[in-house]
């Protein structure tokens, strides 16, 4: 594989996460040369993908390794989609998930109402505090239903700090 190139496009707040730090190890093993692609600092100019001043050229491979969209308003949701756009119309590279899927999927109302469309059951969602006392945990999984329920930790990120609880005792445990 001399001479590949490929970008690990990647969310740069607040740092390259594991999976990104990760999959540049995976890329250089192969001989690949990668680099890591902060997709906040791209730009999209009289049709060039920018990054700082420097003029993109496609890679032969790219992969998106975390959520790489939050949005910041109308404006901001367009750019992001046209660099996406340009992202996708690059030929001959070699997408690990391509740039409108990841889009798709980076929208969580859009994926909410298409499962919802698709009549597919969707969990529950309460939001407790860690020192919740045990008539607040009660009421919300009165509210939920039933056990198991998941839980996921507001510091968490990419399914990371996410923990699954059978019963009130291992919830009770997990929120402290």
């Amino acid at each position: 594989m001399a001479n590949q190139t490929a970008w690990v496009i990647h969310h740069g707040e607040p740092s390259p996460s594991y999976n990104s730090t990760t999959m540049l190890a995976a890329f250089t093993a192969k001989q690949v040369q990668a680099r890591l692609i902060d997709f906040n600092m791209l730009s999209l100019v009289e049709d060039n993908l920018i990054l700082g001043q420097e003029v993109l050229s496609p890679p032969d491979f790219a992969v998106f390794v975390n959520q790489t969209h939050t949005v910041l308003g109308s404006s901001f949701l367009k750019e992001r989609n046209d660099i996406l756009d340009k992202l996708d119309s690059f030929e001959n590279i070699t997408f690990a998930n391509s740039p409108l899927a990841h889009a798709a999927a980076a929208n969580k109302i859009t994926v909410y109402k298409k499962l919802i469309d698709a009549g597919i059951s969707l969990p529950k969602t309460e939001f407790v505090n860690a020192d919740a006392e045990s008539s607040i945990l009660q009421l919300m999984l009165d509210r939920i239903g039933q056990f198991p329920v998941v839980v996921k930790y507001p510091f968490g990120f990419e399914s990371m700090a996410v923990r699954i609880c059978y019963e009130i005792d291992e919830l009770k445990a997990k929120l402290v």
